[in-house]
């Protein structure tokens, strides 16, 4: 099962703006990111709460957050789902239950999102209507236009004979805003991107991408609209596996000012496992990822003040993560841990600051599908948040 971590100040964008994507269907991330859960077997709906409590009278009352931004931060939502698993309705409620948004998703016999209807009721009997409709060739989109505040935005992908992306098209009533453009190798490697901006005066934003004869990726340069250009170094060992990863920004015309320089170097065991990830930052800073199974369970971290800190990471035999701890490096004492409690089913039970019985901890409760109904925050041994969920399910 899939864990996000409880956080109550949580964004969330509304779909017309994932719209703007070459993949359409990357909306349900951010839904899912919002719910917080991987929902567990054939699940309906799923209605969501966040609750901050609030001392009355002598007894802890549940109440929303204050002054919440319900466009960013939903409080109060509602998914509900087809018996496929696709989110197919989102309603999204003000803290005094009034509905501030819905939408409405559509999908091809693939699961693949083709139409989105979006209401907003900022005013409510007037609401604000965002229309969206994705186009495929196969799983390949191949055209997408949405109606957003009286205007038409569509977007066409150009495909090369080779079945290669070669042009994305952004249009605004008609009108070109933005066009990508790609270029390949003989070898089929992209070798230069540029998207351009008409609104902008017909600025560029330039990748090149360089290869070995082997065709493995060795260096990009990214130019920003003439002002910055963003580099990415690769090194390979003999067997292709990289071993060194630099970036680092240079203005535009002076190539030798180089600034926020960073060097990850990977070390492997004789299985091909990484088992050491080494990053080196403006010279003072760089920390040591001790690796195992595919687990990190070391990290060391210098800083410029000059602290030094040893983090360890413990696993059960299901491979979770049951401790992770602070040490000073230079003298080994302890500053702080993270401490996690799971099931007999695998379930995160508990995140706590000690690793026993402490007051400041995070209490997870599941109902027998194995989806989480409730997050529970306590500070100083008392309630101070809560999220909430309500599950139905199909037959």
């Amino acid at each position: 099962m899939k864990y996000f971590i409880f956080t109550l100040l949580l964004s969330f964008y509304p779909i017309f703006i994932l719209a703007q994507e070459d993949d359409p269907n990357r909306y349900k991330e951010e839904h899912l990111r919002n719910l917080g859960i991987t929902p567990q077997g054939k699940v309906k709906a799923v209605e969501k709460f966040i609750y901050y409590y609030e001392n009355k009278n002598g007894k802890e009352a549940k109440i929303f957050p204050k002054n919440a931004k319900v466009e960013r931060t939903p409080v109060h939502c509602l998914y509900i789902f087809d018996k496929k698993g696709n989110i197919t309705e989102f309603y999204n409620y003000y803290t005094d239950g009034k509905l501030f948004q819905k939408i409405f998703y559509q999908y091809n016999t693939d699961n693949l999102l083709t139409k989105t209807d979006e209401y907003k009721y900022k005013e409510e009997n007037n609401p604000e209507h965002i229309e969206e409709e994705i186009f495929y060739e196969g799983k390949e989109m191949i055209a997408k236009k949405y109606k957003m505040n009286g205007h038409l935005f569509e977007t066409s992908v150009l495909f090369d004979k080779n079945k290669r992306k070669e042009a994305i098209l952004e249009y605004r009533n008609d009108t070109l805003i933005n066009e990508k453009n790609y270029s390949y190798n003989s070898k089929g490697n992209i070798t230069h991107k540029k998207s351009k901006l008409s609104i902008l005066d017909d600025e560029a934003n330039d990748t090149w991408y360089t290869y070995t004869k082997k065709g493995t990726l060795l260096a990009e340069k990214k130019k920003c609209y003439s002002m910055f250009c963003f580099y990415t170094i690769y090194q390979y060992l003999d067997n292709d596996e990289i071993y060194e990863k630099t970036t680092y920004t240079t203005p535009l015309y002076d190539q030798k000012n180089i600034s926020d320089k960073e060097t990850n170097y990977y070390i492997y065991d004789s299985k091909g496992a990484i088992v050491e990830i080494q990053t080196y930052k403006r010279e003072r800073f760089y920390s040591y990822h001790c690796m195992e199974n595919d687990k990190e369970v070391a990290n060391y971290a210098y800083f410029i003040e000059g602290d030094t800190i040893k983090t360890i990471f413990s696993y059960n035999k299901n491979n979770q993560c049951i401790k992770k701890e602070n040490f000073d490096l230079l003298t080994g004492n302890f500053i702080s841990g993270t401490y996690y409690t799971y099931d007999k089913k695998g379930n995160l039970l508990q995140i706590s600051d000690k690793p026993t019985s402490s007051p400041n901890r995070t209490i997870y409760h599941y109902d027998k599908f194995n989806n989480c109904t409730q997050e529970i925050y306590y500070k100083n041994n008392k309630p101070a948040a809560i999220v909430e969920r309500i599950f139905t399910y199909y037959e």
